[in-house]
Formats: C-alpha cells, sequence, structure tokens
C-alpha cells in the first residue's frame, strides 16, 4: 500500500517517507508538504525539491520490493537501508547524484564489518552515500545484493537489531 499525506504522520523524526515491513505500507508527505515541511526540509544537506523527493520515493519503493525477496523475516536494517540507498542514488539524475557525492566527502565503506545500524542512525545521508560508493566498488555487485537478500551476508551489528 501506498500512503501520500499532506500532514506529518508522526514518528520520532519529521521523514518525507518511511516504509513498513509489517504492515507492507509506504508511507510519503506530499511533495507539496515535502517542500514546505521545514524540519524535513534537507536532504543529503540540499533543500528538498522535484528530483530530491523522487529519489525518495524510489527510496521507499526500493524497501517495499526488497522485502519482498529477502530470505529472512526481519531482515536487518543496514541491508534493508543499503539497497534502498543504492537505489536511491543510482536512479538520480547525474547532476543531483554527482551535488549529493560532492557534498557529502565521505568514503566508501570497505567492507560489510563496516557498515552499521549505529552509523545509519546518526547520518543516515553519509551513509546512504558510502554504501552507494561501496556498491560502485564490487566486482560482482549482483552477487552481494543477492548475499544480502539471502542473509548469508550480515552486516556489521546485525544480531543487535
Amino acid at each position: 500500500r501506498l500512503r501520500i499525506r499532506s500532514a506529518d504522520y508522526g514518528g520520532s523524526l519529521p521523514h518525507i517517507g518511511s516504509y513498513s515491513l509489517q504492515q507492507k505500507t509506504i508511507e510519503l508527505l506530499s511533495l507539496r508538504q515535502s517542500l514546505s515541511h521545514s524540519e524535513a526540509g534537507s536532504l543529503f544537506g540540499l533543500p528538498i525539491d522535484g528530483a530530491l523527493y523522487r529519489s525518495v520515493v524510489a527510496h521507499e519503493i526500493a524497501h517495499a520490493i526488497a522485502s519482498q525477496h529477502f530470505a529472512m523475516p526481519t531482515p536487518s536494517l543496514v541491508a534493508q537501508e543499503y539497497l534502498a540507498y543504492v537505489v536511491q542514488l543510482s536512479t538520480m539524475e547525474p547532476e543531483l547524484r554527482e551535488k549529493v557525492l560532492r557534498g557529502c566527502e565521505v568514503l566508501p565503506y570497505k567492507d560489510v564489518e563496516e557498515m552499521s545500524p549505529t552509523y545509519y542512525e546518526m547520518a543516515p545521508s553519509q551513509f546512504g552515500v558510502k554504501a552507494y560508493l561501496h556498491f560502485l566498488s564490487l566486482k560482482n555487485p549482483s552477487a552481494f545484493i543477492h548475499g544480502l537478500l539471502s542473509g548469508a551476508i550480515k552486516p556489521a551489528g546485525w544480531e543487535t537489531e
């Protein structure tokens, strides 16, 4: 299901979008509300516009699609967010993606052991850029994605999530 709201849908932090694995529902603020929502008015350090909003939609749809392919009922937060951010950044307009990458100034993850739910919670945009850059560095990205979906690849801290 997809719900588009004209007002914030609750939660501890303001978000433009979210996906509930249990309810299988994407919640999105409307584009109009996202453009005017001061607390959620920035993403990757950039003001929200139509292109960034579309990238959030891609991110949330990636969650919904990936959730149907995880081998485990409760996949790790890091695995879920890794996949969603790779899709989000991969589907951005090239000029926007370059702006995001220049603005974040982070290095790619060297391996899965560096990816933690704590870092994601503290710096979600940087986590996303590091994940995307890691994905670009892989010699066999499809095997890595399959490993995340099957549970064969376990990010750091997955057992405590």
